[in-house]
């Protein structure tokens, strides 16, 4: 594991430990409260999942000093909100991530549960992720949360199995890999 790798799994711990439990508690609140400001690690969490759908070539988009859709070119000088950043995100990738807003302003962390299985006369691999938000004072009602998931696949001695997909439009799009059809299928979330 590089330094990169290993200070990642530090400060997800760190976040663990001690972000999880007060969202668990009465202490909860989002990343962006309505009636405070406090930046925390939860935020930088929440920026990492923009990277983590857009891949670092399509995170740096908005950075890019001349381009039209420059986040500094847009906001040198200003006073941004995270409305702001988001929509230099979806312009820079030409995607909407208006489900990422939920992030700043819904309190808690989700449940995430993951069911796994794999056919192989099929040679299917299905995953099937679940989320709960749980109440938290103030928002006994939650919306479900936009979570990138990254996954890879090996094979029986260990190899990566090729997986490839493209985000566009709100949605993953099957692609073509060593002339066979690769096909991933998103199933909707339901309130």
């Amino acid at each position: 594991m590089g330094n990169h790798t290993v200070k990642r799994v530090r400060d997800v711990s760190r976040l663990r430990h001690y972000q999880f439990p007060q969202d668990a508690g009465a202490m909860a609140h989002p990343v962006r409260p309505h009636s405070y400001i406090k930046v925390y690690d939860k935020g930088a969490e929440v920026v990492r999942m923009y990277k983590t759908l857009l891949g670092s070539q399509g995170f740096r988009k908005i950075l890019c000093i001349s381009g039209h859709g420059s986040y500094f070119k847009r906001h040198d000088g200003k006073a941004v909100t995270c409305e702001d950043f988001n929509a230099a995100m979806r312009d820079a990738n030409d995607a909407d991530f208006a489900n990422f807003l939920l992030w700043y302003s819904q309190a808690g962390t989700p449940l995430v549960k993951v069911n796994t299985s794999y056919n192989p006369e099929g040679h299917t691999f299905s995953l099937k992720i679940s989320q709960e938000i749980p109440p938290t004072p103030g928002q006994s009602v939650k919306e479900p949360m936009f979570i990138p998931i990254a996954v890879g696949l090996l094979d029986s001695t260990g190899k990566d199995i090729p997986l490839s997909s493209i985000y566009h439009n709100g949605a993953l799009q099957p692609v073509s890999s060593n002339d066979e059809s690769v096909t991933t299928t998103i199933l909707r979330v339901t309130k």
